[in-house]
């Protein structure tokens, strides 16, 4: 790629050098500066299409091409020339890009007017005339011939590793034969009844030590068979290294552990440290250099191949010298147990909301009523209403809190009854069109005509819209031209409700917590909003996913199944 992507360069280069005529000076020579674009392009091309096809021919595995800004049109290109690439409008971010001085671009894209669509790889360089940026020159070759280079330079490699490979068992099997041969040989003399004799007679001490070194050599094999056999039988990956950290053995269950590295076969021979720091993993982190610096028994977690393993390591060491000799490691998947703590804490975190939502709830709001009452009746004496009706709204949105904390606490199922979702946003139209006015916030309803009827809880359904709504809101207060879309579709046997919106959309590190309990970015947010949402969608058995884009907007999305139980 990165040989392809400097032919591209000089090759957009030289197309560039090759352009002598000054665009304007051309459309004066011609009489051609009162004439429509599509003309203009037509008499540039006059003169430059010879060019292209010039260089093509050269070239004759690359697309290359010229782009006159001011036109936004194609002025010339090969292969694949065609009028309707001239005359029709290059609607093209690349047609537009206002380069650096001198710059080439290198990029890839997935379609182009020399090779229709496939994906390429392209390379641009601005023409500057008169210290102008009037268009640029492209040159691109297509992925696919990339890929054969690509295949055909790995092939090659194979096959010359593959008779290196050749050579060297052809001279393993000489000797090999050579020394059969000569056992054979041995074996034949030993055998013959006066040779043997003398042989015996003159070094009988051999038969006790062969006999010896015959059986502890039975024993190993019959050991190292067992433990290659328990190694492989583990569920846990197993790999073995030596002082330097290369991999002498490995089980099947580490060669799957490593397999998005393409790993085809044994690893023997490579160095597993390497292959971990490959993969971001800091050195401290790596508990098998940690093994070879002298640790006796390290353990550590590390996030590796999308999942957590409980990584441990143990040192070999010689007995006498205590120098190390290599390191074992074992790696067990802990995901599945990391995730379910996460789901305990967070079980853990909503059952203390729903103890305090039970325990206090219920004594705040008796007062409140009493205070709120109090101060509707002495607001309708007072000459300063505007003072009272503050703190009645205070007192409401501490109510709206309260009720929050209730809706997270209630997990009894809830009365539901078959409700149509259009009419329940539709009732809501009102008060959704009102805020929307108050905030300069334009709201729109998509309602899919027809959409079956649901069990559903009708107050649960309203604040959950409401909810929904007001983040939205809350996230394009600052953002101009605001827009919420509501819309329901019914997609097979799934019934979704979805608000999406303009706004300043949520980043990446935030997502993953905004349905958290008390989880809030807003400087008067209680973090329960959300929270709430995925408790009402999970009373009716829903799934609410969201999807954002920092500076874009977001669009959250509840699936409701038409067999609600």
């Amino acid at each position: 790629m990165l040989e392809k992507e400097e032919e591209l360069v000089n090759l957009a280069t030289l197309i560039g050098r090759r352009i002598t005529l000054n665009f304007d000076d051309i459309l004066l020579s011609e009489n051609a500066v009162q004439l429509s674009d599509e003309q203009k392009a037509l008499v540039l091309n006059k003169y430059l299409q010879p060019i292209t096809e010039s260089i093509a021919s050269a070239y004759p595995n690359y697309g290359i091409g010229i782009v006159s800004r001011d036109l936004v049109r194609r002025i010339a290109l090969a292969p694949g020339f065609s009028e309707d690439f001239i005359t029709e409008p290059a609607y093209q971010s690349l047609g537009l890009k206002v380069y650096n001085y001198g710059e080439p671009d290198v990029f890839l894209q997935m379609r182009s007017a020399n090779w229709g669509p496939k994906p390429i790889l392209a390379a641009t360089y601005p023409i500057v005339q008169n210290g102008k940026l009037v268009g640029h020159t492209w040159a691109n070759t297509k992925i696919e011939d990339i890929h054969l280079l690509y295949t055909k330079s790995i092939q090659q490699w194979i096959l010359f590793s593959l008779g290196i490979w050749l050579a060297v068992m052809i001279v393993i099997i000489f000797f090999f034969r050579r020394f059969n041969s000569s056992i054979k040989q041995l074996v034949a003399q030993i055998s013959e009844e006066d040779d043997g004799h003398k042989a015996l007679a003159e070094f009988p001490q051999l038969l006790p030590v062969l006999d010896t070194v015959i059986g502890l050599r039975n024993k190993y094999l019959g050991e190292s068979e067992k433990l290659k056999l328990l190694i492989n039988a583990s569920p846990f990956a197993v790999v073995v290294v030596d002082s330097d950290g290369i991999i002498t053995a490995h089980n099947q269950e580490y060669a799957n552990m490593n397999r998005h590295l393409h790993v085809n076969g044994t690893m023997l021979g490579t160095s597993a440290i390497h292959m971990l720091q490959k993969e971001g993993i800091n050195e401290e982190d790596i508990v098998l250099i940690r093994a070879l610096k002298g640790e006796t028994i390290v353990q550590q977690t590390i996030s590796f191949a999308g999942k957590i393993w409980l990584a441990t390591a143990i040192r070999f060491y010689h007995a006498e010298t205590n120098a190390v000799l290599g390191a074992l490691g074992v790696y067990g998947d802990i995901t599945e147990r990391e995730s379910l703590r996460g789901e305990l804490e967070k079980l853990d975190r909503l059952n203390l909301v729903g103890e305090m939502a039970a325990s206090v709830a219920h004594e705040i709001r008796n007062p409140m009523t009493t205070v709120r009452g109090y101060l509707q009746f002495m607001s309708k004496k007072s000459g300063d209403r505007d003072r009272y009706d503050i703190l009645i709204s205070e007192l409401d949105r501490a109510n709206s809190i309260i009720e929050d904390f209730l809706s997270l606490a209630r997990s009894r199922t809830v009365a539901k009854e078959l409700c149509n979702l259009n009419e329940i946003i539709t009732s809501l139209q009102p008060l959704l069109y009102a805020d929307s006015v108050k905030n300069g916030i334009l709201v729109e309803l998509e309602l899919e005509a027809g959409l079956p009827d649901l069990l559903l809880h009708k107050k649960a359904i309203k604040q959950l819209v409401l909810n929904l709504y007001r983040n939205a809101a809350e996230a394009m207060s600052i953002a101009a031209a605001g827009r919420i879309v509501i819309r329901t579709t019914h997609i097979n046997e799934y019934i979704c409700l979805e608000t999406q919106d303009n706004g300043c959309g949520i980043p990446p590190d935030r997502l993953k917590k905004v349905m958290e309990p008390f989880y809030t970015t807003k400087g008067n947010g209680t973090g329960l909003g959300l929270a709430v949402c995925l408790s009402i969608a999970g009373q009716h058995n829903a799934d609410l996913t969201i999807d954002s884009t920092v500076g874009a907007g977001t669009a959250v999305r509840v699936t409701f199944p038409l067999k609600v139980s």
